[in-house]
């Protein structure tokens, strides 16, 4: 709590705190309890001190590394997961040297059998936070990103079978869905988690070179845009993610390059659409009309 009120004020006591929290999480060994704290510390400092937290990375990665592969602690593999993200926040392109590690052990994660679903939300979520903070340099991980981002889209609330099968960066990896009440629950948040990771990375890119990396997949974003507003109970969150997602879409393309998607009939329907909704949510979608209009003109 002092870390954050203090914000960049902190910084003389970086050098201090960072030695604490580092001995606390090498004493704490696989108290889990322990290390989640020491790791919510380093969060919070990490958004204190934004760039001037690098000097402390390097020393603290090994820590950070082993819990990430504590699979059978789904927390604190959880809030690993989203150290990664406050990391990635923190020191924006600076962290471009850490991306082909963070993005190994998340992948790996992925694929585990071991993990569990709500942890696999976090990380999707967490692909956005790296492409944000690194822009065109998420490149190389595009093409995998996105291939994970299109299975994982696929599951729908009401399978037929227990299991969706998806080929994630080339392997054949099972997510298991239960068939049970919460079932609709975990694909929303599932959604939700997706479509925070395609806003991250088409932010990213907007106005780089990397826009063009970017166009064989915009079918696919928003195909899952179009599902998720199609959806007879319109969540607010993923109401906002999809009109949010719809008008970074369309400010990355301003000349026109890709207006045919934004022509298609559900698009301009959705745009006019006078149902009701929060405030927040209104003005997203007035952004959203306006960037689509200018890019469609």
């Amino acid at each position: 709590h002092v870390t954050r009120k203090l914000h960049g004020g902190i910084q003389p006591l970086g050098d201090r705190i960072m030695t604490l929290i580092l001995q606390l999480a090498q004493s704490a060994g696989r108290t889990s309890t322990v290390l989640e704290d020491a790791f919510l510390a380093v969060g919070a400092l990490c958004g204190a001190l934004e760039s001037n937290f690098a000097p402390y990375i390097q020393p603290f990665l090994p820590y950070l590394y082993t819990a990430l592969k504590a699979h059978e602690d789904a927390q604190l593999c959880t809030v690993a997961v989203g150290l990664i993200g406050d990391i990635s926040r923190a020191l924006g392109n600076q962290s471009a040297q850490y991306a082909n590690s963070f993005m190994t052990v998340l992948l790996e994660n992925l694929q585990s059998d071991l993990v569990g679903r709500n942890v696999k939300i976090t990380i999707l979520s967490t692909f956005g936070d790296i492409a944000l903070a690194i822009g065109p340099a998420f490149e190389p991980y595009l093409a995998t990103t996105m291939n994970v981002l299109q299975q994982a889209g696929a599951v729908e609330p009401n399978p037929v079978c227990g299991c969706v099968y998806g080929a994630m960066a080339g392997l054949l990896t099972r997510m298991i869905v239960q068939l049970d009440y919460d079932l609709v629950d975990y694909v929303a948040q599932l959604r939700e988690g997706i479509l925070e990771a395609y806003t991250g990375i088409v932010t990213g890119l907007k106005k780089t070179e990397g826009v063009n990396f970017l166009v064989p997949h915009v079918a696919s974003i928003l195909d899952l845009v179009q599902r998720c507003l199609g959806e007879e109970e319109r969540l607010d969150s993923l109401l906002r993610l999809s009109y949010g997602l719809l008008g970074d879409l369309a400010d990355c393309y301003p000349n026109g390059q890709i207006k045919q998607y934004f022509l298609q009939q559900w698009v301009v329907s959705e745009l006019r659409t006078k149902q009701r909704m929060v405030p927040e949510t209104k003005k997203t979608l007035r952004w959203a009309r306006e960037m689509v209009r200018i890019a469609t003109q």
